[in-house]
């Protein structure tokens, strides 16, 4: 008996054993499954992370280029309307620093008028003009007077090549 005793033991051993191994092996399985998990679920919100980043960029991107295209329009609307704030106080600020010129061609000519020719101070004459002499024409000024007003444009045209240089 004593025989049948340890063969029994020995049976027992072995399934006791193999249960052991086979519940170590759920474990590992189960921590291994646990851990691919994680790393799937980290990798799945990195992923996330970049692709919502991705589009935030890329909305930033298109709003400050409708920004600027808007900006531009602003801009070129602006330009083309000619739109001064300050025309009333530029022309008397012009008038003025003109006024010693003023005075000298009053020897020479019965009416002096002061014309402003800025940019945003172009308006409609009586006619259409297509020449800057045909409109000077127009308006009436002598030969005296319209070789003064180039002279003068040509100076400011000068001056600006300068600044622009």
């Amino acid at each position: 008996m004593n025989v049948l005793m340890k063969m029994f033991m020995m049976m027992l051993l072995i399934v006791l054993i193999v249960v052991i191994v086979i519940i170590i092996t759920i474990i590992i399985v189960i921590i291994i499954t646990i851990i691919i998990v994680i790393i799937i679920t980290i990798i799945v919100i990195i992923i996330t992370i970049i692709i919502i980043t991705i589009i935030i960029v890329i909305v930033f991107i298109i709003t400050i280029i409708i920004v600027i295209i808007i900006t531009i329009k602003i801009i070129v609307a602006g330009r083309l309307s000619a739109f001064e704030s300050n025309l009333e106080n530029n022309f008397r600020r012009k008038n003025a620093k003109d006024v010693h010129l003023v005075k000298e061609l009053r020897n020479t000519f019965k009416k002096i008028e002061f014309i402003n020719l800025s940019a945003s101070s172009f308006g409609i004459f009586s006619k259409y003009c297509s020449s800057f002499f045909k409109m000077l024409d127009n308006l009436q000024v002598s030969e005296l007077q319209n070789k003064h007003c180039v002279r003068r444009i040509v100076n400011i045209a000068r001056r600006m090549t300068y600044i622009l240089l």
